[in-house]
């Protein structure tokens, strides 16, 4: 089963472990989702450690075709953000 958190879910994490108040701990993960997205978005690259990278790659436009109709169509270039676990993450999830 896949269990999915959103920022709610850490900013109660985090409100309960360091005491703040909610609306206090819902500010501190929005700004640091914030935080992240500007790197990326300016840097290309995010290194958190001993979780992972993000990076942005560019895919180039190519010819798409729709598999009913055999229709050709141009599937425009766009960036993709993608995710390098650490060693140390990698390590962890696999000795546990």
């Amino acid at each position: 089963m896949v269990k999915t958190i959103n920022k709610e879910v850490i900013a109660r994490e985090i409100s309960q472990e360091l005491g703040l108040s909610k609306s206090q701990s819902q500010e501190m993960v929005t700004d640091i989702v914030n935080v992240m997205l500007n790197i990326i978005e300016d840097e290309g690259k995010l290194r958190v450690p001993y979780f992972g990278t993000f990076f942005i790659k560019h895919k180039g436009s190519r010819i798409g075709r729709n598999p009913k109709t055999k229709q050709e169509y141009v599937i425009p270039a766009r960036k993709l953000v993608t995710f390098k676990a650490s060693d140390f993450f990698k390590h962890y999830v696999n000795d546990n």
